[in-house]
């Protein structure tokens, strides 16, 4: 946290939604590898979005996410059990789509990385906040060249789209430069 904001008391989702506060409030948001929804209840109570879907491999993390969902009395929360390696989203559904902490856990990266560029919306977020710990994939090297090509595109769309003294276009537009 220091090194990103140099304020050890920031947390990563105040970080990001600060970061993101100059784009349009999503309303429909997808979470890959929730867990037991402690990040998705965080971000309805913040208000962050009206609808968040969480999905994960773990039967009994669903359970715990939508029993806590439950008890906490949030609406706008639903989880599903999927499988990241083979799971097909649904095209240009989501605002953004959130991972944290759950590529590492993938052996089909490309699919699911395919999967969510599918499933976002024209000028949707992709959040994406670690790739950490033992990487399962068939490559590291697969996933740092997948990121620095994310990046690369990433900071061109951005300053493409965000510069308006040498572009007028909309992040809307922007969709289709990666």
């Amino acid at each position: 946290n220091r090194r990103a904001t140099g304020d050890p008391e920031m947390d990563w989702i105040t970080h990001s939604a600060a970061l993101l506060a100059k784009f349009k409030k999503p309303i429909k948001v997808l979470s890959l590898g929730c867990g037991f929804g402690v990040i998705e209840r965080v971000l309805r109570r913040s208000d962050y979005c009206e609808l968040i879907h969480g999905v994960d491999v773990a039967e009994g993390a669903i359970e715990g996410a939508r029993k806590a969902a439950q008890d906490e009395r949030l609406d706008g929360l639903t989880y599903e059990v999927a499988d990241l390696n083979t799971a097909k989203l649904p095209k240009e559904t989501y605002d953004a789509v959130y991972v944290h902490a759950a590529l590492h856990h993938v052996f089909q990266l490309e699919h699911l990385l395919d999967q969510i560029k599918r499933t976002l919306k024209p000028g949707g977020l992709f959040v994406c906040t670690s790739i950490s710990g033992h990487h399962k994939c068939s490559s590291q090297g697969a996933i740092s060249n997948w990121l620095t090509l994310f990046l690369t595109l990433f900071q061109s769309a951005t300053a493409a789209c965000q510069d308006s003294r040498t572009s007028k276009r909309k992040l809307s537009d922007c969709h289709s430069m990666g």
